[in-house]
């Protein structure tokens, strides 16, 4: 073959003598116009090298002749920014309306998928179309259509097409010599659409020809240059499609840098992330998953595609069980799916329709914060951009949480020092260890977001030690003033108190020892409250989630627990204090001055309700004989065991009892008639009297005088003056005995 042939039969050269005279066609009614066909058959021998005069003659045709019209249509109605939606309705509806072919179908390739999509289609029926719509077209069918026994100018037409299966592989079958004719319903006519290039980009297939015959020379060629106008403005299409695609990519980037330092709230943030980045990119469905450093899962964070409700609570696995997005966050490195159905593992989409996916890791240096997850409804969806897109977006992503995180911790710290200085403040101005500790649990629960907080106390009872609850701010079952535990025996708090060290249990159901207080705890941290070496109590946090705590929340607590043993043992000391102020020191009774505060007291009380109050004034027996003969430590004996016998048989919450001085003891009681008042002292006078000869060196008695208000004095001098006389009459009468006051 000649150099002149290959020249001649090169379909590019063709395709730019075509262009060449629809230029020319263009400028028809211009000055230029006249110029413009001198100049053609020059450029046209340069590029054909052998120009047939049929060419030259068809081409003069076109200029003058009525299809000039149709010709410039084709190029006006192909003109413009369109899609390539709009395009193939506008190529089908002009082979339609234009051309006069009945059915007219165009396929534009998907380069994403590498397959043909028929794109629409006029006299098919809805129905039909849409089944064919949803199968695409793989190039290599094409080129069995496109075979060289079959062309026909630029075209393809394949006749008596019976759809048998090895039909197009039949070295046997011969089309018809002649290609005119009456026009078969078997028939099939293609129409490549090409790039400059020449690389196959569509394809028009048409049917039902005007007329019912085989197109002529002249309407195959308004057909090739349909396509070929058709093929330009596809190739437009996708430069700005992609040039959009590539302006919203930037908006999207651009919007999340110029934001970042305003970004406060990380929930929001990632869900606007997903709105804009479905909106814009048409993703079916946009997920960001956060890693649960303390689970190791993946949980959902955001979404835009399905409702959030599908993902309340869910877990996914980091590593190949947790699918796609859990191996991503476990290698760190991006994974595109082309096609579900085809994947060498099987993977479940979070969109039922998804059938390709593309996940890029959230990282921050090389920890892993997240995964960003976009699906497509289509296979071969995500393309090299797509991906180098979704990793830079991920990267500013990681920038805003990593931000958000430092800002976070940073309030963390600041919270913390503010309740350390709180509870600094209320070593000095709160003193009540019980308002205290009700106050340290208020700050505990306004700065940190524990399921529970809780104080409890040591203490001994019958030899034995526990814990008390003594202060408690969150949820629990059990009733608080039954909750006590026993030291290095029951639960978690029992169990720091004898180590002395933090006990943090991530998962309360593995540990022997745990006792529930309130049944949706997963996770306990128990630090002991030591002032020195002593254990004066335990400071317990609760979570709902397993794992909750970690070695921060251990050195967090320990700072607090430090803060309360100061603010405790100074409580202690000023109840210590107090205490001297109003309480005899040998017997634990209170003083003479505590005494009389409260008598006065309760006798305007008495008065003001019109209730009854009784006094009880007490002597013990020849007490002087008994301290000169066996000393003063003997006879204190005898005052401490008078006053341990008084708190045993008196109510502790409302009756009040004192060493008035030396060997004289009172007991007011609220609220009581004489009755009641005599049994009172008859029984503690009796008691005492029979352990006095077991625990004393020898027996000793006491005398009981009772005055009731307002019979025996309406104030509290008159009444004590009453109850004092009482009682010497016992005396007088023989001792041992209760007199009443006249």
């Amino acid at each position: 073959m000649s150099g002149s042939d290959k020249n001649t039969k090169n379909p590019k050269n063709t395709l730019d003598a075509l262009k060449k005279i629809g230029k020319i066609i263009s400028l028809r009614g211009t000055p230029e116009h006249f110029d413009a066909w001198k100049k053609l058959e020059p450029f046209l021998r340069e590029r054909l090298s052998e120009v047939p005069q049929q060419f030259l003659n068809l081409a003069k045709w076109v200029d003058s002749a009525k299809s000039l019209d149709l010709i410039l249509d084709i190029i006006k109605i192909l003109s413009g920014n369109l899609s390539t939606e709009e395009i193939a309705v506008r190529v089908v509806k002009i082979a339609n309306e234009k051309l006069g072919f009945g059915i007219a179908l165009i396929s534009i390739l998907d380069p994403k998928q590498g397959a043909f999509i028929r794109m629409n289609s006029v006299g098919i029926p809805d129905e039909e179309f849409e089944q064919l719509a949803k199968n695409p077209i793989k190039p290599e069918h094409y080129k069995k259509l496109m075979q060289k026994k079959f062309k026909m100018s630029q075209s393809y037409l394949i006749r008596w097409w019976h759809e048998e299966k090895d039909f197009l592989d039949d070295t046997s079958y011969t089309p018809p010599s002649e290609q005119s004719g009456e026009w078969n319903p078997k028939d099939m006519l293609l129409v490549p659409i090409t790039d400059e290039k020449n690389s196959l980009i569509g394809v028009l297939s048409v049917d039902n020809p005007p007329n019912g015959t085989v197109p002529d020379k002249s309407l195959l060629m308004s057909l090739e240059i349909l396509a070929a106008q058709a093929g330009q403005s596809i190739k437009e299409a996708w430069i700005y499609e992609k040039t959009e695609r590539r302006l919203a990519q930037m908006e999207i980037l651009y919007d999340i840098s110029s934001r970042t330092g305003a970004i406060k709230d990380e929930q929001k943030f990632l869900k606007q992330v997903c709105d804009t980045l479905k909106n814009q990119s048409k993703y079916l469905w946009v997920g960001i998953l956060r890693k649960n450093i303390d689970t190791e899962t993946l949980y959902m964070a955001a979404q835009k595609g399905l409702e959030d409700i599908r993902f309340s609570g869910v877990r996914y696995k980091i590593g190949r069980d947790g699918g796609v997005a859990g191996s991503v966050a476990a290698s760190g490195q991006f994974k595109i799916i082309d096609d579900f159905s085809k994947a060498r593992q099987q993977y479940i989409p979070f969109h039922y329709k998804a059938k390709s996916q593309l996940a890029v890791p959230i990282r921050k240096r090389d920890k892993v914060l997240g995964v960003i997850v976009a699906e497509s409804e289509h296979v071969n969806s995500f393309s090299q951009e797509d991906r180098r897109f979704v990793r830079t977006l991920a990267n500013q992503i990681a920038s805003v949480l990593s931000s958000l995180s430092i800002t976070k911790m940073r309030n963390e710290e600041l919270r913390i020092r503010r309740a350390l200085f709180e509870i600094g403040n209320m070593l000095s101005s709160i003193l009540e260890p019980e308002r205290l500790l009700r106050k340290i649990m208020d700050i505990l629960r306004n700065t940190f977001s524990y399921t529970s907080a809780a104080i409890f106390l040591a203490e001994k009872e019958n030899g034995e030690e526990y814990l008390i609850l003594k202060a408690f701010a969150g949820r629990m079952d059990k009733e608080l003033e039954e909750y006590k535990l026993k030291k290095g025996a029951e639960g978690v708090v029992g169990f720091a108190s004898s180590t002395g060290t933090p006990i943090n249990v991530p998962d309360v159901t593995k540990f022997p020892l745990y006792i529930s207080g309130f049944k949706e705890t997963k996770s306990e941290l128990a630090v002991p409250i030591k002032y020195h070496d002593k254990i004066l109590g335990v400071l317990d946090v609760e979570s709902e989630r397993a794992n909750a705590f970690d070695e921060q929340d251990e050195q967090l607590l320990e700072l607090f627990a430090s803060e309360i043993s100061v603010a405790l043992i100074n409580a202690q000391l000023y109840e210590e204090l107090e205490s001297l102020a109003v309480t005899d020191g040998l017997t634990g009774l209170y003083n003479y001055r505590a005494f009389m505060e409260n008598l006065v007291r309760e006798v305007r009380r008495a008065n003001r309700l019109q209730h009854k109050l009784a006094l009880l004034f007490a002597d013990i027996d020849f007490f002087k004989k008994y301290n000169d003969s066996f000393g003063h430590p003997q006879g204190d004996k005898v005052l401490q065991l008078f006053a341990e016998i008084i708190g045993e048989n008196i109510r502790k919450e409302v009756d009040f009892a004192a060493r008035y001085g030396g060997e004289e003891f009172t007991v007011i009681l609220p609220e009581t008639h004489l009755e009641e008042a005599k049994e009172v002292a008859e029984r503690i006078r009796e008691v005492f009297s029979a352990q006095s000869e077991e625990k004393l060196l020898r027996p000793v008695t006491v005398s009981f005088g009772i005055a009731i208000f307002p019979k025996n004095g309406n104030d509290a001098e008159t009444l004590l003056k009453s109850a004092d006389e009482a009682m010497y009459s016992a005396k007088s009468q023989g001792r041992n005995r209760t007199c009443i006051a006249k």
